[in-house]
């Protein structure tokens, strides 16, 4: 079956807005970059992520002053934004309007803190939240985040978060725009040996978030016993992850 270049960016953009709810830092090829700096509070906000308890993140944003924070504060935040922002899109998005603004903003005037790679990855999730609060904007918007996405990639082929953001790309891309589960399932994998070398990893909740990728992945290719050795794993790494207590209790054939 044939369909037109109009129709694949439309068909690409429905499913981009859903891999960049997850997207992750990049770097420029050939290099590590360090994942967003942690703090004291990393480990309260982390909680917060796994019990589904995003008030607390929300508290965070709104009452740290952007103005007079450091640059380690400020990258901090960007990184709890990037991910409330998809929250408040998916959860409330009549409120979700003035985050996805002081988002944008605060990307712009972190251009210097930022390499390229990681400035281009917020941007790119930036216009992603925009469309899903404008569907009108899907080729302006989608398309450019999808396009952002492959190319930063690219980029840093052995980085862990850009693996991470390649194994999104295919998850949820339909097969005729070039999604394949093994594909991505091999760039989670892969990812998770790499940030394993990160001992910060363990304190943010990126990482929670792209073991839950994997397993995910497994359950979506019918491999029904690695998904549940990976939902085990990730209720042994962190106990109280209510999603997947949640998943694996409604779903009996994955506890076993």
């Amino acid at each position: 079956m044939r369909i037109s270049e109009e129709h694949k960016h439309t068909y690409t953009a429905r499913y981009v807005v859903i891999v960049l709810c997850m997207l992750f830092g990049l770097t420029e090829a050939g290099a590590r970059v360090p994942l967003p700096p942690t703090g004291p509070l990393d480990t309260t906000l982390l909680h917060a992520y796994l019990r589904e308890e995003m008030q607390v993140w929300r508290t965070y944003i709104d009452t740290t002053c952007w103005e007079t924070a450091d640059s380690v504060r400020r990258l901090q935040v960007l990184n709890y934004e990037y991910g409330f922002t998809a929250y408040m899109i998916d959860s409330r998005p009549e409120e979700a309007a003035p985050y996805l603004n002081r988002f944008r903003s605060h990307i712009r005037s972190s251009e210097q803190l930022l390499t390229p790679a990681r400035y281009a990855t917020y941007l790119s999730a930036a216009h992603a939240y925009t469309y899903r609060l404008n569907s009108t904007k899907v080729l302006s918007c989608a398309w450019r985040s999808y396009r952002l996405a492959h190319r930063a990639a690219e980029t840093a082929p052995d980085d862990p978060l850009a693996l991470t953001l390649l194994g999104n790309v295919y998850f949820y891309a339909p097969s005729l725009l070039g999604g394949d589960k093994q594909r991505a399932l091999d760039c989670f994998n892969r990812a998770d040996s790499l940030m394993q070398t990160e001992p910060e990893s363990r304190v943010l909740w990126n990482y929670p978030a792209m073991r839950l990728c994997i397993a995910q992945c497994y359950e979506k290719t019918g491999d029904t016993a690695q998904a549940a050795a990976a939902y085990r794993e990730l209720l042994r790494l962190y106990p109280d992850f209510l999603y997947v207590k949640t998943r694996v209790e409604e779903s009996g054939s994955i506890a076993r």
